[in-house]
């Protein structure tokens, strides 16, 4: 169970870190799933 919680917290970071950074420069991304997409535009 420690793997499982360890890979949930990692998807976790990895999906708030982009979008906290598109908040701060005030970017609106449509790609809420995928925020990687809306940088490569």
């Amino acid at each position: 169970m420690r793997v499982v919680a360890v890979f949930a917290a990692l998807l976790t970071l990895a999906y708030a870190a982009p979008s906290l950074e598109a908040r701060q420069q005030g970017e609106k991304c449509i790609e809420v799933h995928f925020p990687d997409t809306c940088g490569a535009q």
